[in-house]
């Protein structure tokens, strides 16, 4: 604590970004920490501080302190509520490109809409916020256009028309985390695939009303990461992921797909030579790991 004292007390106006996991112990308090950095260092640009105890007051002294903030990534910082967050928009709304506040179950989901008034951001992690609502994003949706990143995994209060309506006024999103959301289904699955230009990353790992015919829509995309964890899929998905994803398809994971066995597996194996990662965590059925590593032995297989 004494050392970062010293180096923010050194650095001041040249330091421009600063991150810090896990600091809830006794020792180095984050709150404290946060002050003294906003009050020394006011050039700061991006902040990015996960589990760490943070206070309103500390993040309302971040804002005032400081001259543009472009990315605050503050997940699981459980301490954060309405107050801080309100500030830190007002002051700042107009640079910010990404916000990541995963986990912050505090700030409300009235305080989140507030986000729409954030012109440059591209960025937005709202995954187990658990306040976020459907009225949320379709808030979010009349003046957000310029998002590539979203993340709402485990949103569980949100429909499919408003994540429609967000997707649809973002065209651009390339990574997109919808998982252990329970509205997505194969039809809002069509209409996500209608509305974005080009997903390279989608997870929709706990969406357990997709099903193969979800994927159908997927593979018009050139994923490159996709996560069909506990979903339905099964032989004829794992076919239009060899047939259709073969040229771009990097990372997959299928960990607890019941459906999922060796034939399933050996498909993926064969069509996509660019396959780097392959998760089959929980998938009794698939065993002949050797096999498939004499067809692709660049693959990495976690099981």
């Amino acid at each position: 604590s004494i050392g970062l004292r010293g180096m923010f007390r050194a650095c001041q106006e040249s330091l421009k970004s600063f991150a810090l996991i896990d600091c809830l112990g006794n020792e180095m308090i984050g709150s404290s920490l946060l002050l003294h950095l906003s009050a020394r260092c006011s050039n700061i640009r991006d902040i990015h501080l996960t589990l760490c105890s943070l206070s309103d007051e500390s993040i309302i002294q971040l804002a005032n302190r400081t001259n543009r903030l472009e990315r605050v990534c503050l997940p699981m910082c459980s301490g954060i509520s309405d107050g801080g967050f309100r500030v830190l928009l007002q002051k700042h709304y107009r640079s910010l490109s990404a916000i990541d506040i995963t986990g912050c179950h505090q700030i409300s989901g009235d305080a989140i809409s507030q986000l729409s008034h954030c012109p440059s951001l591209s960025s937005l992690y709202l995954g187990n916020c658990v306040q976020t609502s459907s009225a949320t994003l379709t808030a979010l949706s009349t003046s957000l256009t310029s998002l590539k990143l979203l993340d709402v995994r485990g949103c569980r209060a949100l429909d499919g028309e408003s994540i429609l309506a967000l997707l649809k006024s973002n065209p651009h999103i390339s990574t997109l985390s919808l998982a252990h959301v329970p509205a997505v289904t194969d039809q809002l699955l069509r209409g996500i695939c209608t509305a974005l230009l080009s997903i390279r990353v989608l997870d929709l790992s706990g969406c357990i009303k997709v099903t193969n015919t979800g994927v159908m829509n997927i593979v018009r995309h050139p994923v490159q990461a996709l996560d069909l964890g506990s979903t339905g899929l099964s032989f004829k998905g794992c076919c239009a992921i060899g047939n259709y994803l073969s040229p771009s398809l990097k990372q997959l994971s299928v960990n607890f797909c019941s459906f999922i066995n060796d034939e399933c597996v050996k498909k993926v194996v064969n069509k996509c030579e660019r396959l780097e990662v392959l998760s089959t965590f929980g998938c009794t059925y698939v065993k002949s790991f050797e096999s498939f590593r004499k067809i692709n032995p660049r693959i990495k297989f976690e099981s």
